[in-house]
């Protein structure tokens, strides 16, 4: 890298990722170098025409440039084989050597400088076209000596066009992500989400925020009531100063001929039973579709039990025909003192609801006697004595003694 001497040494540089810009504030053609920083290595090199570089920013390839003596500046474009030089020069500004001298800075859309010798701040657009002044405002900050500048862009809403939520059983219900995008740099708020044109067809929320660069979803609920084909609109009002309203087409059909299953307890309670018994209870399983319902697979977790009225659950299954409610019949047998709990658990055909589980329960309480009962030894030889008995645990129980004379007590005698 060479550039031409001037009155002055010094160099102005600017980074962006693995690029770097390198300008000559004192030579007589306003040298500018892109340099690829991994090497090090100079891969183009291009005069701006302006006497000095007092200032440079580089986003990309391209690089802006501010003379240091005069009011001139440039837009150095490194990305052809030979680097393209637009010149800048704002207007209202004497020509010259007078009010020489910039700050600049730029981002990816826009261009903006700082006269170091005045109170201009000029600002630019650029894109795909070349620079335009956009602006060129006094301020009144004397010499700004540094200059910031970010592209804030408004919000830009993206959705997809249709939700389509296949074939659903009647008086069933589905729910999907309605997915939006915000591929703006502001705040996205969508308002007022409505569906409109079929009411089988609903939405969870009314308003949603997403930010910079950013997605969110409505969760939108298909419930179809006998028909076929279903079809609605979802409806938002956004900020999005190009797409005031979102619409997205709704669709779904109907398969009437598809069981559907209610389960009229979450839960079975037994409540608390003596351990070493047996309590059974019954749930109710209704079927609301126009066709039969299997309910398979049926289970219960230990001291639980299950069967129908013609078998155990778990070797068969359960039939229940449209609108008909079946029976399954639940059994507790708690086998020490302790609380139980359990699930019942089915695999069924109704494609909405492809498996249940039933939460059970209960606690098993003290034995008829506490801890085992012991006679003492020899019992038929205390003639005249009390026979011993030894017994632990608060139950209460009765012993009846049987025997025949000469023993001293009778058949009808009865201990406590």
């Amino acid at each position: 890298m060479k550039f031409d001497p001037g009155l002055y040494s010094g160099l102005t540089v600017d980074l962006d990722g693995d690029l770097a810009a390198v300008g000559s504030q004192a030579g007589t053609y306003g040298d500018v170098a892109l340099v690829d920083v991994t090497v090090p290595r100079v891969k183009a090199q291009a005069k701006s025409n302006l006497v000095g570089v007092s200032s440079i920013s580089i986003k990309g390839t391209q690089v802006f440039a501010g003379s240091t003596f005069t009011t001139n500046m440039a837009l150095l474009d490194f990305s052809q084989p030979t680097p393209v030089v637009s010149s800048l020069k704002p207007d209202n500004l004497p020509g010259g050597w007078a009010g020489g001298g910039w700050t600049v800075n730029r981002s990816l859309m826009h261009l903006v400088a700082g006269n170091l010798t005045g109170f201009n701040v000029p600002f630019f657009g650029v894109g795909p076209n070349p620079p335009t002044l956009l602006a060129n405002p006094s301020t009144p900050i004397f010499a700004p000596g540094t200059i910031c500048l970010s592209d804030i862009t408004p919000p830009q809403a993206v959705v997809s066009g249709i939700l389509n939520f296949g074939t659903v059983g009647t008086s069933s219900s589905k729910t999907l992500p309605l997915s939006i995008q915000n591929s703006g740099g502001s705040q996205l708020q969508l308002s007022n989400i409505t569906t409109n044109g079929n009411p089988h067809f609903s939405a969870a929320s009314s308003a949603l925020t997403i930010g910079p660069n950013g997605s969110g979803s409505v969760n939108v609920t298909f419930t179809p009531a006998g028909g076929n084909g279903f079809s609605g609109t979802l409806s938002a009002s956004t900020n999005d100063p190009n797409q005031a309203t979102i619409s997205v087409l709704l669709s779904g059909t109907s398969n009437p001929n598809q069981p559907s299953t209610i389960v009229v307890a979450a839960s079975v309670a037994f409540g608390s039973i003596r351990a070493g018994s047996s309590l059974t209870k019954q749930l109710a399983v209704q079927n609301v579709g126009s066709t039969a319902l299997l309910l398979s697979s049926i289970a219960t977790t230990a001291h639980f039990a299950c069967t129908t009225t013609l078998n155990i659950c778990s070797v068969a299954g359960l039939s229940v025909n449209p609108g008909a409610t079946a029976t399954l019949n639940v059994t507790f047998t708690p086998d020490s003192i302790a609380s139980f709990t359990g699930t019942l658990t089915a695999s069924t055909n109704d494609p909405a609801n492809s498996s249940v589980s039933v939460a059970l329960t209960g606690a098993g309480t003290e034995f008829g006697f506490g801890a085992p009962m012991t006679l003492g030894p020899a019992i038929n030889n205390y003639e005249g004595q009390n026979p011993q008995l030894a017994a632990w645990g608060s139950s209460v129980y009765t012993v009846w003694l049987d025997q025949a004379p000469p023993n001293p007590f009778t058949q009808s005698q009865a201990r406590r």
